[in-house]
Order: structure tokens, then C-alpha cells, then sequence
């Protein structure tokens, strides 16, 4: 049973107990009380000082909170409309940009990357658009010309590696690259005719209804947005966004808007289901084996059952999401704490879900 966009948004604004009470399913009630304990137990052992939870079982939403601060010096409340910088949560919405170009029969997934790069040096022949989507590339994490406090074209990010050698043969093994994804980022443009931001814009937020996302670097006009925050020295530290913009981590959203993401991976509103199952399939190796990364996802059995799943990471910002498909239940969690766990937490969560 899937919901229709207007449903989730009159469940996301009011959270409560109605969204709860239409669940296809029935389950044995988690306790609110249980989770919000465990959760602020855990904002302080972590020292988080913001946090967004959600939790979507059977295509409704049974929880869809803030907690703590968006920001420690104005004390400004974290609703699920505050905006968070999501890190590598991003890559999610590059795949799916990219899954939009091989449906729109732009892009092959299993061609060369020189096809899309002319100029990209023989060693990267080998290299398919798959190979950058699910870290089997070879190429190394970050580019030598990157820098986090200066915004640099993406093609001159990557062409600054066009002189490294890379770590081993493409689809060999599973490294993590943001490199990668700055190359996806040069393919979605080159590929659409417009610049990747735009793309993802028109063709995921804007069908998706994620009114509230967009780039690390865009001015905040809405004033929803968090601020970051380390813990340094025993002290909470508030922290400067960082500079520069790079697709592997690029965007910012919200609680609402996530779960109207999660809405939509339900259903055909952005993508195929051809292109989700592709999104959702783990990568295979030259030998034969099955790695743990699909295309801007990773795919991994945990406790015995199926999650699709990511984090991000940017300075003053950490996240997680988590879907279990077999179970039909997605956790989101968004903090402004750069050295915290949100997997961990979101792990919780969907544990105690699980097992009602």
C-alpha cells in the first residue's frame, strides 16, 4: 500500500498518532516515551546537540521528531523542518540523477568513462560509470586539487588526478572514493545539458516535493537551518559551514523533506522501478564476489535481514538513513554533531521497531 504525496505531507505536519493509526499492518506499539529516553540518553553520552529522528513503517509515518538545539547560541528548537547538511547521504541523489540519464537512454552505465571524458588519461578506460557509482573505480578518495575551504570546478578536481595511478584495476575491489562521484557530477552535467544541480533539482526535489533541499553553499532564506557543532576540549564548539562544495556530499535537506524522499522511493514518482532495483543491487567483483555497495547505497544484511542504507559526514554534521525493504520500515537521523553515531542510534531505533 503506498501513500499518495498529500497524505505523507498531512502526516509530516502533524506527526501524530492519526499518521500512526493508518498502517497497513498491524504491530505491537513501540513505546514514544521508550524512544525519546533512549534517544536523549544517548544526545548527551555523544554530546549531540541537535537531532532529527524519523521512522516509516509501512509506507506511514509513526514517528517524525526534533530534538535539542538546531543552534547552541540562539537555542533555536530542532523541528523535522530544520535544515541539515547530509554529507554523503548526497550520493543517493547523484545515482538516481544518473539512473534518470540511462532511463532518459543518455547515459550507459557500463561504458567507458572516457566516453563521457575525452581527455581523461588510458588508464581510466577501464573505468565505467557503474565502477564510479559503486566504489570499484580505483580511483582514490578525495582529488589532489580538492580543498575544504575553497570551491574549485569539479572538472579541475578531477583532472588533477588524471597524473595519479590508480589503487588497483576497476571492479576489482570496494574503496571509497568521493573522487568518484565529482567525475558523476562532470557526466550529469555533460550528459543533461544542464548543470548537475539543476538536474537533481528538476528532476528529484522538485517531483519529490523536497522543497527545503538544496546545495551546502546556497544562502539559507529560510532560516531553518542548523548549525554545526564539534566537541572539542570537553566544550561544545559551534564550527563555519565548509567552503567549498563537492558533489560526494553536496546538499542539504530536512527531516520532512527525507521522508517525502522515502515516499517517493516507494513509488514511480522519480524513478523506475528497473532503476531502484539497480540502485539496490550490490556490486559484484572481477572474482565473482559480491561486495556491500550498490549505486549511491550500500546494501548489507544486518542482523539477518536486508538494509539499504548510508551515512554522511561533513564538519559539524553527521547522518543516517536506513531502509529494511523485507520489513518495510526506513529510519532517518540528522544531528549537527560531527563526531557522533547516527548509525548507531538509527540501528536502535529500527531495533526496538523490529521487534513489535
Amino acid at each position: 500500500m503506498k501513500i499518495s504525496p498529500l497524505i505523507a505531507a498531512l502526516c509530516l505536519a502533524s506527526a501524530g498518532p492519526a499518521c500512526a493509526g493508518q498502517a497497513r499492518t498491524p504491530h505491537q506499539q513501540v513505546s514514544q516515551t521508550e524512544v525519546d529516553v533512549a534517544v536523549r540518553v544517548e544526545m548527551t553520552r555523544q554530546h549531540i546537540q541537535g537531532l532529527a529522528l524519523g521512522v516509516i513503517r509501512d509506507g506511514q509515518i509513526v514517528l517524525a521528531k526534533g530534538y535539542g538545539d538546531a543552534d547552541v547560541g540562539t537555542e533555536a528548537p530542532v523541528t523535522i523542518e530544520t535544515v541539515f547538511s547530509i554529507g554523503s547521504l548526497s550520493k543517493q541523489f547523484l545515482a538516481a540523477a544518473t539512473m534518470l540519464l540511462v532511463e532518459d537512454r543518455r547515459v550507459d552505465l557500463d561504458a567507458s568513462i572516457i566516453e563521457y571524458l575525452p581527455d581523461a588519461p588510458p588508464t581510466w578506460r577501464a573505468i565505467t560509470v557503474r565502477n564510479l557509482l559503486n566504489h570499484t573505480s580505483g580511483l582514490m578518495r578525495e582529488g589532489p586539487a580538492f580543498r575544504p575551504d575553497r570551491t574549485v570546478p569539479d572538472i579541475e578536481i578531477v583532472r588533477s588526478a588524471y597524473a595519479s595511478p590508480l589503487l588497483f584495476s576497476p571492479g576489482d575491489r570496494f574503496e571509497y572514493s568521493n573522487l568518484g562521484y565529482f567525475v558523476i557530477a562532470e557526466v550529469i552535467s555533460r550528459r543533461s545539458g544542464v548543470p548537475w544541480p539543476d538536474f537533481v533539482k528538476a528532476r528529484i526535489f522538485d517531483q519529490a516535493g523536497m522543497t527545503a533541499s538544496g546545495l551546502t553553499s546556497a544562502e539559507d532564506r529560510s532560516g531553518k537551518r542548523a548549525r554545526g557543532h564539534e566537541w572539542v576540549g570537553g566544550e561544545v564548539v559551534p564550527i563555519q559551514p565548509m567552503a567549498a562544495l563537492r558533489p560526494s556530499g553536496a546538499f542539504v535537506s530536512s527531516l520532512a523533506d527525507l521522508m517525502r524522499w522515502d515516499n517517493a522511493l516507494d513509488g514511480d514518482v522519480v524513478l523506475s522501478p528497473t532503476s531502484r532495483q539497480t540502485m539496490w543491487s550490490a556490486a559484484r567483483f572481477t572474482d565473482g564476489t559480491e561486495g556491500a555497495y550498490g549505486l549511491g547505497w550500500r546494501v548489507e544484511q544486518i542482523n539477518g535481514l536486508l538494509e539499504i542504507g548510508h551515512g554522511g559526514s561533513i564538519p559539524g554534521f553527521r547522518s543516517y538513513y536506513a531502509r529494511f525493504p523485507q520489513e518495510r520500515l526506513s529510519v532517518i537521523v540528522l544531528t549537527n554533531e560531527g563526531d557522533d553515531d547516527p548509525r548507531m542510534i538509527a540501528h536502535a531505533v529500527a531495533q526496538r521497531y523490529l521487534s513489535h
